[in-house]
């Protein structure tokens, strides 16, 4: 007999777990990733954010009640039925061993987000992403155009390098939460006069919204490439949209394929109407490696208004 867990969606308050294959468990906080056992026919073992959770079912599988190990905390959760109008079109992109002057460029910045990434290797620090054929089908007709262009989470700042040559006329902004990050911006590229570095602390709205509203720019296009973390992620889009021009549009990057897209459409549908579109974009390329993780997707969402950007995706 299979799992009878594999492909259910539980929710507890405003929490959700889902079963995945292979005994995993995708879950919208943290990593994103845990993993569970059976202990007898109703009773499982659930372990994400290396805490022992013990979840016991009803006979019908269509509740629980979750007892955290390490602070003996109880909550029930209930089985939630997902509906294919519950989620946002998804659209997947094969580039297989194609090249674009984009990944040529990002790989001379050795950036994840490059195709081409020299030795792209399983562990964290060396992941290769073809976002950079996304991105040149994104924005290769408005290369020369006078654009504000922003980034979170820019880390030693070789994106911003990146878009610096890539978008001649932009002006280039970036935040990071990092000081030591800040720090070496500042100490090996004050030279970059179109590109201005902040610092941003998306896990709180107060050090989020604060920045934006100081630097006070209406952006083109914003991408989020700072925690990964799914509640950051949707807190990015809530309080960015405010800054973004009509028709603009915010890209989620690094969006772990196991996270159900019905979660994004459940969170986001207090700020859905803001957009013309919202979509998924799930790449595959040979060269694409993110290991574990596997977390080559974003969502793109459009603003009302004239689009800015003219493109064409496969």
């Amino acid at each position: 007999m299979g799992d009878i867990l594999i492909g259910k969606t539980y929710t507890w308050e405003k929490m959700t777990i889902s079963f995945l294959k292979n005994c995993t468990i995708s879950i919208p906080w943290s990593m994103g990733i845990g993993t569970y056992q059976w202990v007898d026919k109703n009773t499982i073992h659930a372990t994400w954010s290396n805490i022992l959770h013990i979840l016991v079912f009803n006979s019908t599988f269509t509740e629980f009640k979750s007892f955290r190990k390490d602070t003996g905390t109880v909550v029930n959760g209930s089985l939630t039925t997902l509906h294919s109008q519950s989620k946002f079109p998804s659209l997947y992109i094969d580039y297989k061993n194609s090249v674009s002057d984009l990944c040529l460029l990002s790989k001379q910045y050795n950036i994840d987000k490059s195709s081409q990434r020299d030795n792209p290797a399983s562990n964290d620090g060396n992941h290769c992403h073809p976002y950079s054929l996304l991105y040149n089908a994104l924005f290769h007709k408005n290369r020369n155009d006078a654009i504000n262009f922003c980034e979170i989470g820019i880390a030693e700042g070789r994106s911003l390098c990146m878009w610096n040559d890539y978008f001649p006329n932009a002006q280039i902004y970036g935040y990071e939460y990092m000081k030591q990050w800040l720090d070496s911006w500042k100490n090996s590229h004050s030279d970059k006069s179109r590109i201005t570095v902040n610092y941003m602390n998306v896990m709180n709205d107060p050090e989020l919204i604060g920045p934006l509203r100081e630097v006070n720019v209406q952006y083109d296009c914003i991408i989020d490439d700072s925690t990964h973390y799914y509640y950051d992620m949707i807190r990015i889009i809530y309080r960015a949209v405010s800054f973004l021009k009509p028709g603009g549009m915010i890209i989620i990057e690094d969006i772990r394929k196991a996270f159900d897209e019905s979660w994004f459409y459940a969170d986001l549908k207090d700020v859905k109407d803001e957009f013309e579109q919202i979509f998924f974009v799930d790449l595959e390329h040979d060269r694409r490696n993110s290991g574990m993780v596997n977390n080559d997707k974003v969502l793109i969402l459009i603003k009302k208004g004239d689009p800015i950007f003219n493109y064409s995706l496969p």
